[in-house]
């Protein structure tokens, strides 16, 4: 097993390197003469922008505006300025010999600018100025510090993805990709702060090192691609990327050719071109992987997007002979988001098997460089001290990143979610609290899950019980407890493969589960006590009611009397049995009220015509539903031998997709549906319906009789397992 280096050592080191980094690039960037300007471009020379209060060239009296058109020394010795002079990059150059040209020409001011005093010629005159042989730190341009907070940003987050998987590849190629983005961002830092000019041999040393760190970045970064997320084969991609690093180095350090576009800037565009064929390759066999796919997905938006935009602003426009839309000094914050990408990346996806301690570490480090950047601003831009600026800084960080850092952290969490966390409780308990009346939870915990996750796949495991939601597979699948008793469940990609599992997503789920499982013991509880109660009402109404009915039809000297207390007594015993027997099969309940029916129609001179389809004995119905549908069908038989002159009647029920539909229809005379009036006995219907939770509807047409549908949803027994 290879070496692993503490985390803790490696930060102290990190630091220790920073620090040095930063000393190193200041006392080059201030170790050479100053005027105390600040230029841009001009047709005739080069236009003074900014005089600094109490600078060399203040108290000589040049004033913003001015035009430069020459250095001169009291010997005779000048130099002529153009606008080519301020070239922030000599890279831009098209050739090689206006490129080392640009180096002599530096040589020569800075030269001039080392006398004790030189002469600034502008269109109005000649001032005699006397530099400082050094610049202040307070005048550092804005960009000199930009550009080293995006190489520390980027050195950073490499660093500390490295060091908790050291061992992994792609995480080593991840952070020397890393380093050489530093090599490549600190010297230009340091020469394109310049006043006016460097000595041309330290220029042109910054720059070829300049080069060099963008080649020790494209070789890595590119076998990344070739790494991750998978290796795409065992051929030695890491000596062919060295060889080509070796071949761009020596084509462009000896100057082979004449063009600087085939010296620097075409190189990285084919290491660009590298990226993306190997970045297709990958796609291509992660095709039956979701979980690599998922990451490369992310890797690639974050790795390959910000090299595109750079080599498109930047190197392209240079190609073509046209201006960069984008200098380097501005063009590095692309690779920052590359890295920061990545580092979001490690939250969403774990990218290289990390977990999301990486963003955390990282915005907490963005805290205290942002206490650091503020205090440095406020004491040496805005003149005030060290006590006032440290108090401005610390209530920007209080007041405006760590807001924005918890908005962050919320919109992460909101984008991984496809439910409403602020929705989801009253959904879920009204799903829960109606449905599971309805369904058995063998049905709805499934139908419930897959509601909110849309998985590609879920299915019943075998002999596999979970108490908690375990994640499997780095986020491809849960499994995900049942009920009691029940097997556990497992689910395969989240939203139809979109995304991954997140121990989020097992946390809420295994709250959902807990809060099922405590309604269904309720509900259970419930269906005891209203067990219990029916039971008792059943003894009570047996023992005391019947008892004195039966009494009062033998003590009655009226025979309309007697017959009147003997259906009252055939009603109550239909109440008591269905008090007594909570649920009985639909098919014997057919036949008991086919029966009925039928001796009713016969007495009234009607014809029945009864038809039931797939009825079978796992059909079961609670004692509610069972008296509701009964006292239905005899209301509606009522009302047919009352009002319709009918001859036949026809009763039809059906079971289909765990509902019961029932339709009462007959020949007689009908009505018109505007007209009538809902009498008790209509109300009744519609409420009992209501009660069962049942849907009822009455047709009828004049001459043409009338209909009546019932549809109710049931549960059949092989639900209730």
């Amino acid at each position: 097993m290879q070496r692993q280096f503490s985390p803790h050592h490696i930060v102290i080191l990190l630091s220790a390197v920073l620090m040095l980094v930063t000393i190193f690039a200041i006392s080059l960037a201030v170790d050479h003469p100053w005027l105390g300007l600040e230029f841009e471009p001009d047709e005739s020379g080069i236009k003074i922008t900014r005089v600094a209060e109490d600078s060399p060239a203040d108290k000589a009296g040049l004033k913003q505006g001015d035009v430069v058109k020459q250095l001169s020394l009291a010997d005779g010795r000048a130099v002529a300025l153009h606008a080519d002079d301020l070239l922030f990059e000599p890279d831009d150059h098209a050739l090689y010999e206006n490129y080392l040209s640009f180096f002599e020409k530096q040589s020569e001011i800075y030269n001039l600018l080392t006398h004790k005093t030189v002469s600034l010629m502008t269109v109005d005159g000649s001032y005699v100025v006397s530099p400082s042989s050094s610049r202040p730190i307070s005048q550092l341009s804005f960009y000199f510090w930009f550009q080293l907070f995006c190489a520390y940003s980027i050195l950073v987050m490499g660093v500390l993805v490295w060091v908790y998987s050291q061992n992994e590849m792609a995480s080593r190629l991840y952070v020397l990709a890393a380093i050489g983005l530093v090599i490549t961002i600190v010297p230009s830092a340091i020469y394109t702060t310049r006043e006016l000019a460097f000595d041309g041999q330290l220029f042109y040393l910054l720059s070829r090192t300049n080069q060099l760190g963008v080649m020790l970045f494209a070789g890595p970064g590119t076998a990344l691609f070739w790494f991750y997320p998978k290796p795409i084969n065992r051929f030695p991609i890491l000596y062919f990327i060295a060889f080509l690093v070796v071949i761009f180095l020596g084509l462009n350090f000896l100057q082979i050719y004449d063009s600087l576009d085939y010296a620097v800037r075409l190189p990285v565009v084919f290491w660009l071109l590298l990226d993306v064929t190997f970045g297709v390759v990958q796609w291509q066999k992660s095709s039956a992987d979701p979980v690599s796919r998922a990451q490369l997905k992310w890797f690639i938006l974050a790795w390959i997007s910000g090299p595109i935009a750079y080599v498109a602003l930047n190197v392209v426009p240079l190609l073509i002979g046209a201006e960069p839309l984008i200098t380097q000094k501005t063009g590095w914050v692309l690779f920052v988001f590359v890295y920061l990408g990545m580092a979001l990346g490690l939250r969403r996806y774990r990218l290289f098997n990390l977990d999301s301690w990486i963003l955390n570490a990282w915005f907490w480090l963005m805290c205290g460089a942002g206490v650091v950047l503020f205090d440095i601003f406020m004491f040496t831009s805005l003149g005030l001290d060290h006590e006032e600026s440290i108090i401005i800084s610390l209530a920007l960080i209080g007041w405006v990143y760590f807001p924005l850092r918890q908005w962050l952290f919320d919109h992460l969490a909101k984008k991984k979610m496809r439910y409403n966390s602020r929705q989801l409780l009253p959904e879920l308990l009204t799903i829960l609290l109606t449905r599971s009346q309805l369904e058995s939870p063998k049905i709805l915990w499934p139908k419930l899950l897959e509601q909110m996750y849309r998985p590609l796949h879920l299915e019943m495991t075998d002999n596999e019980k979970t108490a908690k939601t375990l994640i499997e597979n780095y986020g491809q699948s849960v499994l995900v407890p049942n009920l009691p008793d029940c097997l556990s469940l497992r689910m395969h990609n989240a939203n139809k493969g979109a995304r991954l599992f997140s121990p989020h997503d097992a946390k809420m789920i295994d709250a959902i589960s807990l809060l099922y499982k405590h309604i269904v013991d309720f509900q259970h509880a419930q269906l005891q006590g209203a067990e219990k109660e029916r039971k008792r009402l059943a003894r009570d109404l047996h023992d005391d009611v019947s008892s004195k009915v039966l009494s009062l039809i033998y003590r009655s000297n009226s025979e309309q009397n007697a017959d009147l207390g003997r259906e009252i007594l055939d009603e109550l015993r239909n109440v008591i049995n269905d008090l007594e027997n909570g649920e009985l099969s639909l098919e014997v309940n057919l036949f008991d009220w086919q029966c009925e029916i039928r001796q009713r129609c016969e007495d009234a001179g009607m014809q029945l015509n009864w038809q039931q389809f797939n009825i079978h004995k796992n059909i079961q119905l609670s004692s509610a539903e069972k008296s509701n549908i009964r006292k239905i069908l005899r209301e509606s038989v009522s009302n047919i031998i009352k009002h319709s002159n009918a001859s036949v009647v026809t009763i039809e029920v059906i079971y289909s997709n765990n509902q019961v539909r029932l339709k009462v229809a007959d020949d007689g005379k009908g009505f018109v549906m505007s007209k009538i009036k809902k009498g008790r006995g209509l109300l009744n219907m519609n409420r009992r319906a209501e009660e069962m939770g049942a849907d009822i509807e009455l047709m009828s047409e004049h001459g043409a009789g009338s209909i009546l549908n019932i549809n109710l949803p049931l549960v059949t027994e092989e639900a209730r397992l």
